[in-house]
């Protein structure tokens, strides 16, 4: 196993995976299927692109050989008064791959990296109250839960509550 930051050459593995994501499990993601399906790829390889001349944001994988089984972005908010602060998104990865440690990696890579930003204080994230194995990961690695957002996503006439959860580098 193994975790690096994603480059514009991965968009086409980075792409099936979200779009698998998107399809198989899609409650704890904004984004819908249809609507990742329907972006072109150049908007994946232009984002890739732009956050490889940065520090403040990336997107992580987890590959498994060649195999990209898993995926977790940060970014820092372009806001003078949000500067000392990272969000995390887009925790996934592929259930054949998990109970093997890649979800821990990603968090802990996007974690030691995130540390490395001049400014930084602490690290959130937003987890859907459906996905009880990503939150349980985020408590050990020390988030703590700082609310909920109620039915902050709508799936048809399902709504999904979101957990908001902070920690301090």
């Amino acid at each position: 196993m193994s975790v690096r930051r994603l480059t514009d050459a991965d968009a086409p593995l980075l792409r099936a995976l979200r779009l698998r994501a998107l399809r198989e499990e899609p409650d704890p993601f904004l984004t819908t299927f249809e609507e990742e399906q329907a972006r072109p790829i150049e908007d994946l390889v232009a984002r890739l692109r732009q956050q490889s001349d940065t520090s403040d944001s990336a997107v992580l994988g987890a590959f498994e050989g060649e195999a990209l089984v898993g995926m977790l972005g940060f970014y820092r908010d372009g806001h003078r008064k949000a500067r000392h602060r990272v969000d995390l998104w887009g925790m996934y990865v592929a259930p054949e791959a998990r109970g093997r440690g890649h979800g821990r990696a990603l968090l802990d890579a996007a974690l030691a990296r995130i540390a490395e930003i001049p400014g930084v204080e602490q690290v959130h994230l937003g987890v859907s109250a459906t996905s009880e194995a990503a939150r349980a990961l985020y408590v050990r690695a020390g988030f703590k839960a700082t609310g909920v957002l109620p039915r902050a996503m709508k799936d048809g006439d399902r709504y999904i509550d979101e957990e908001l959860m902070m920690r301090p580098l």
